[in-house]
């Protein structure tokens, strides 16, 4: 006899989406922050619940694949890693800061972009924040203090800020760098002149913005979204031609930043802290020495979001890091390069909504790409930009598959991107070990 399997009915929640585009405009605009005194009240957590009661309610179906058990065994890594290291209460605070701060946002965003216009609104809002960060931006380098009408001063007398968790120039370079591919999106897919000219100036205040906050990570986030945006658009002999004739302009840009040598104090203190990181997982090979607690045994962060994740969670937790966040960038990588698995009897609709797809996953691909690059220089593992990248990512890849591909299709698809994306957590690990090696 047969076993009885129950259709599950789709039913979108709007205004659980609602909610989590609220709370995306709060996370990163921070409106409740500006001015001289903060509002106390969570408006940012009050909107992120909103949204996750009307997801549990509401929203069916509701996204799992072999990616979302990765990400959820990555609690029961933290909270190992807390154990091993005596320290169980800290694992558990650990892991529930990372359910509140990760595991939710990703859920929502993956569940509630259930359909392309939803990821468009969200990469739109990101964009609203960005310029509302690039004008506070302007408005601390025209102050006779250089404080912005925030109250917040410029880093250092020169580097731009902004308030709460960007605060630090070089996370507001990283959110930079993720949303000039945006800029790019909306430039393409819209026919209105003035929206053009607008993203035409914003992508260039993007650059700008990643300029006066002289981020060395951001420069290298930069740099690698230019060449892979190359790569993707001309192919591999094209890119290596235009490499060799920008090389001197590339030089010139990089000299406008600090620089980048192994000699320089700061980069010298970033290499000592990688070295770190390698000795505490040496000594700590499995789980690491505890979320949150590698300035327990160094008086810096790592300033390597790989070495850091390597450190406080050993070699089950990276791997599972890693794949968390290249699994979606393998995903993206067979949509621009058409080699998903996709039903016969879709192939028609496949094709005639194609291009849209390919380009929004080459405009994530890039996103996510910058976001990995830029992390080598800064230690933003569990930072809310990156599982906002990676959901994104997600979200767009979820929507291909549940509408063009076949269940059991599915299934080996994903299957074989995470044996990649294991296998290429080995390799990064070894890479990482003799890159620093070779620095010291």
């Amino acid at each position: 006899m047969s076993r009885y399997t129950p259709e599950i009915r789709s039913k979108n929640s709007e205004i659980g989406f609602f909610f989590l585009l609220l709370y995306t405009l709060l996370v990163f605009a921070r409106p409740q922050e500006w001015g001289q005194s903060v509002i106390e009240f969570p408006f940012i957590r009050i909107f992120l619940i909103l949204s996750f009661v009307f997801y549990l309610l509401q929203q069916a179906p509701k996204n799992f694949s072999i990616h979302s058990t990765c990400l959820f065994s990555l609690i029961i890594i933290i909270l190992l890693s807390g154990i091993r290291n005596y320290w169980a209460m800290g694992g558990v605070y650990s892991a529930f800061g990372f359910i509140i701060s990760v595991i939710i946002p990703y859920l929502l965003f993956t569940s509630l972009l259930y359909d392309l216009n939803k990821v468009k609104k969200i990469m739109f809002a990101s964009l609203i924040a960005t310029f509302v960060m690039l004008f506070h931006g302007y408005s601390q380098l025209n102050s006779p203090s250089g404080t912005a009408w925030t109250g917040e001063p410029l880093s250092q007398g020169t580097r731009i800020t902004f308030v709460g968790v960007f605060n630090d120039p070089n996370d507001l370079a990283m959110f930079f760098v993720i949303n000039i591919p945006f800029a790019y999106y909306f430039f393409v897919t819209n026919k209105s002149k003035v929206i053009k000219v607008g993203m035409c100036i914003i992508f260039l205040l993007l650059f700008w913005g990643v300029y006066k906050t002289n981020s060395r990570g951001a420069l290298l986030g930069l740099l690698t979204i230019i060449t892979v945006f190359i790569y993707l658009t001309f192919g591999k002999i094209k890119t290596l031609f235009l490499l060799l004739i920008t090389t001197p302009i590339v030089t010139i840009v990089i000299g406008m930043f600090r620089t980048i040598d192994a000699e320089e104090d700061s980069a010298g203190q970033r290499i000592e802290a990688w070295y770190t990181a390698i000795d505490l997982f040496k000594s700590h090979p499995f789980v690491g020495v505890g979320m949150g607690n590698f300035t327990d045994y160094h008086y810096i962060t790592a300033h390597n979001s790989y070495a850091l994740v390597l450190a406080e969670l050993g070699f089950l937790g990276y791997t599972l890091w890693f794949v968390v966040s290249v699994f979606p960038l393998l995903k993206l990588y067979s949509i621009i390069n058409d080699t998903l698995p996709i039903s016969p009897e879709k192939e028609k609709e496949w094709l005639a909504n194609r291009d849209e797809y390919k380009l929004g996953a080459k405009v994530l691909f890039l996103s996510l790409t910058g976001f990995l690059a830029t992390g080598f220089f800064i230690s933003r593992s569990y930072s809310i930009i990156w599982i906002f990248i990676v959901s994104l990512s997600i979200a767009l890849t979820y929507l291909v598959e549940n509408i063009f591909i076949s269940k059991i299709s599915q299934r080996k698809f994903n299957v074989n991107l995470i044996k990649k994306a294991i296998f290429c957590s080995v390799i990064s690990m070894i890479l990482l070990y003799f890159s620093i090696r070779l620095l010291l």
